[in-house]
């Protein structure tokens, strides 16, 4: 490309990834999460939550009953206690059973939902990349970008799923069981609850350190997973130089720093856990002293409530009712394992911590300002009615590209190329040529002057309709993985017009049609497979001459009244390039179209009606070949003379 100089690197200027350290990233909140929910979701979040609320109760009522079983031990009736050893039986049982029904419900509602979610979530994400404008990209990682697609939201599902509806289960069990002992006594429940400040303010803290170390080491993760998606998308390359040993380095330096803030993570665990466990058990002996002191003070103050009644429960000779073993282990318990399930609930919180990064960093690309060149944003100018004539006009023109606004590309560059003409551009190397291609195509949009299509400015054309009277041929052509019909309808698919694989009858006559006029309809019947025939990935089942002969067929299968040939045949060899030069020439001269014919060897654009000369940010020089090649002092003819005496790559 003859601008290369011009194209926005990933230096320290850029907003690559890869740039200095990782920023931090806000936190999703709960809402936010479930922000792509339908009225079924709804519904069954309504019913899942309470499926945890009755399974979070679950463990609390179980040693109700276990307090109920040990004060049974007391009665010196022993049918009465057969009675009630009886019933608690069967009030186990019914809470297991609660507990297979509730448990199931909870994980189904929660899991489903959470599917639903990441699928959502991953469809508008993809979508959100898909409509961001091109400096978005020019310094992202390509890579990373590609990944995050799918790790994201497989985070953001794994957090909406079965481990929070276990946090919120553990939280139940936790306020249920704090009620319970507050009921059976509630002086023992204060004293075991003391350090319930403490343990909040340490919960408080791990959890912003996980969502520091969760956010830092996902962004270093999108960096180490580009590498060997580059590695591998180029292995020929990778093989040829001896490279391995350099990727596998790279990726060991960005996988190690990843790991670096996973240890970060893991000492924030540890050290959570190493905190909370020495308290909770301090509280929990003390509490269980205290609640041995509540029934010696209890019995003595009560003569030792020897009174039993009817019914077989303790009671105090003025008719309260005594603080027993079963209810000082009853309230004792219901806190131990509230606090028990709280630090089993910890790597369940790390998982919703992680979640909320995720769903932070998808959401500010969903939720990132519109962009003018969406072309499939569905709004702003309506499509002009009917094919364009194909006049186009640059009037002063001045751009620089996003990323590198100190480099200044067009310096009030005009000019104009009628209809039907074929105009090639011309220039040194990093003069600017291939920046009109992005231009027209707005891809980017000029930072003053005006680009003009039939007499209307661009940017109040809609995008997409532009797009689709325009066929690019670019230097480094571009194949999916699929058929050669598949990839040659592509470029009516894109017009909207069908075409490709599936499409009928007409669609393949359509690709047939396009192959001929770009001279690939020879090569393509001799194989096996003829137009089913799989290009592999990049097309690298096929030569470079065969492959850029199948962009041609692209660009031409929407038969466009604007033809753009970047460079069209410069990457080929010499056979390649005479063969693909003359299907161009021999295009040209069956249909007239407007056609733009970025140069890079002097020789194939000789017989354009124009070629126009970049320099400097400007257009310098305007004429046929011959004129230019006899202007004395003018820069064409340096660079033809040049060219030909091989000094200089144009």
């Amino acid at each position: 490309m003859c601008n290369a100089a011009h194209l926005p690197s990933k230096g320290k200027g850029s907003d690559s990834k890869g740039s200095g350290a990782p920023k931090r990233q806000r936190n999703a909140s709960l809402r936010q999460l479930y922000r792509f929910a339908s009225k079924t979701d709804r519904w069954q979040m309504v019913a899942g939550v309470s499926a945890v609320v009755v399974s979070g109760a679950n463990q609390p009522l179980q040693l109700v009953v276990f307090g109920q079983l040990l004060d049974s031990f007391n009665l010196t009736d022993k049918s009465e206690v057969q009675r009630r050893i009886f019933f608690l039986a069967g009030m186990y049982a019914a809470l297991g059973v609660q507990q297979l029904i509730t448990i199931s419900i909870q994980t189904a509602c929660f899991t489903t939902v959470a599917a639903r979610q990441s699928l959502r979530m991953r469809a508008a994400y993809f979508a959100a990349l898909a409509r961001r404008p091109l400096s978005f990209f020019d310094g992202a990682d390509a890579g990373g970008l590609a990944s995050s697609v799918l790790e994201k939201t497989t985070a953001v599902q794994a957090g909406l799923g079965d481990d929070l509806a276990q946090l919120l289960q553990r939280l139940v069990a936790f306020v249920t069981g704090l009620a319970c002992a507050l009921y059976f006594s509630w002086q023992l429940a204060l004293v075991s609850t003391a350090a319930v400040p403490l343990l909040a303010l340490c919960v408080k803290c791990a959890s912003g350190a996980y969502s520091r170390a969760t956010a830092e080491s996902a962004l270093l993760l999108d960096q180490a997973t580009s590498t060997p998606l580059e590695a591998v998308s180029a292995v020929r390359t990778v093989q040829a130089y001896g490279l391995q040993r350099r990727f596998l380095a790279r990726y060991a330096e960005l996988a190690t720093a990843a790991a670096a803030q996973g240890k970060r993570l893991g000492r924030a665990k540890a050290a959570l856990e190493a905190t909370i466990a020495p308290i909770m058990f301090l509280m929990f002996g003390s509490a269980l002293w205290f609640g041995s002191k509540l029934v010696s003070d209890d019995m003595e103050a009560h003569e030792y409530c020897r009174f039993v009644s009817e019914s077989g429960e303790l009671q105090d000779p003025d008719g309260g009712r005594c603080e027993t073993g079963g209810d000082i282990m009853t309230a004792f318990l219901s806190v131990l394992f509230g606090f028990l399930g709280l630090l089993q609930a910890l790597p369940s919180l790390a998982t919703l911590a992680a979640a909320r990064t995720a769903a932070a960093a998808i959401l500010d690309v969903i939720d990132a300002p519109p962009d003018p060149t969406d072309a499939l944003a569905g709004t702003g100018a309506v499509p002009p009615s009917g094919r364009a004539a194909g006049r186009i006009e640059l009037v002063e023109v001045s751009f620089a590209y996003p990323a590198r606004r100190d480099v200044q590309v067009y310096q009030g560059l005009s000019l104009t190329i009628e209809p039907g003409a074929t105009v090639a551009l011309a220039g040194p190397s990093g003069c600017g040529k291939s920046t009109l291609v992005a231009l027209l195509e707005r891809w980017y949009d000029v930072d003053g002057g005006r680009v003009v299509l039939d007499g209307a400015d661009v940017r109040s054309l809609s995008v997409r309709w532009l797009r689709s009277q325009i066929g690019l041929v670019s230097q480094e052509p571009v194949l999916f993985n699929g058929t050669i019909a598949y990839n040659i309808g592509l470029g009516a698919a894109a017009a909207g017009e069908g075409g490709g694989e599936g499409g009928g009858e007409a669609a393949a006559a359509a690709v047939e049609v396009a192959a001929r006029q770009a001279n690939a309809h020879a090569f393509v019947s001799a194989m096996p497979d003829g137009y089913a025939t799989e290009v592999g990935d990049k097309g690298v089942q096929l030569s470079g001459g065969q492959k850029q002969r199948i962009a041609i067929a692209r660009a031409l299968v929407r038969d466009p009244p604007i033809l753009v040939l970047d460079e069209a045949t410069s990457a080929l060899d010499a056979e390649s390039e005479r063969i693909v030069q003359a299907a161009l020439d021999e295009l040209l001269r069956a249909q007239r179209r407007t056609t733009i014919v970025i140069a890079h060897r002097l020789s194939t654009i000789r017989n354009a009606d124009k070629i126009a000369v970049v320099s400097g940010g400007r257009v310098v020089e305007e004429g046929p070949h011959d004129e230019l090649v006899d202007r004395e002092g003018g820069i064409y003819r340096s660079l033809v003379l040049h060219n030909n005496a091989g000094r200089v790559e144009l």
